[in-house]
This record gives structure tokens, sequence and C-alpha cells, in this order.
């Protein structure tokens, strides 16, 4: 009996663990990885991807504005998901480019490893 116990505990905790919000590992070539830039009301913004799962939105003073988990859908699709639930889509489209929120539309920046092979 407590082995059946200890075996229903350990499978719960498998379900809470895959339903946590918490940042998940991101396969480092998903095109999302990077720093994305954008303009909005003539100031510079940008949203770096990390692989650790976190969207970091960065203002045009340089500060960070939030960081929140962000879910991939698909190689072209990711929610943002905000600290209220909200899911902020975020859509790779056919051009490269990152259509942010059904709003902006951000480039990638290049890193500096691409810069230098340039």
């Amino acid at each position: 009996m407590n082995g059946l116990r200890l075996l229903g505990f350990a499978a719960l905790c498998c379900l809470l663990q895959a339903c946590s919000s918490g940042p998940r590992q991101i396969p480092a070539d998903h095109p999302i990885i990077g720093v994305w830039e954008y303009e909005s009301d003539g100031q510079t913004w940008s949203r770096e991807f990390t692989i650790n799962g976190n969207c970091i939105l960065i203002g045009p003073d340089g500060k960070t504005w939030w960081v929140y988990p962000y879910r991939p859908v698909n190689d072209s699709f990711v929610y943002v998901i905000s600290d209220k639930g909200d899911k902020m889509p975020h859509e790779i489209i056919s051009d490269g480019r990152l259509l942010v929120e059904k709003g902006n539309i951000a480039t990638k920046k290049q890193s500096k490893a691409q810069q230098s092979r340039d």
C-alpha cells in the first residue's frame, strides 16, 4: 500500500513539474532565440529570447522593463506569458522578421559572431 502511495505521489510531482510556468530549456537553434529590435513611438525597443525560456523587454533607455517566460508553439510562433497569465503572440513572418503582439515588426540583431563572419 505504501508503494502505491509513493507511486501516486511521484506521478503527481511529475504532473506538477510538467505544468510549471517556470522557464524551460529551449533548443539553441530555435529561430526565436536572440535579440529582436523594433521602433515604437520613434524609440528603439528590444526583446531578447533566451534558451532558458525567458523573453526580456528592454526599453530605449537600456533598462529591463520585464522578464516573462515564453512557450514555443512551433518554429515560427511563440507565446510570451505575462505575470497576469496573458498570452502575447509573437510570430516570425515569411520574410524572417518578427510580428510582436500583432503590432510592431522587429528585426533580428546579428550576434557578434555573425557580424565578424560578414
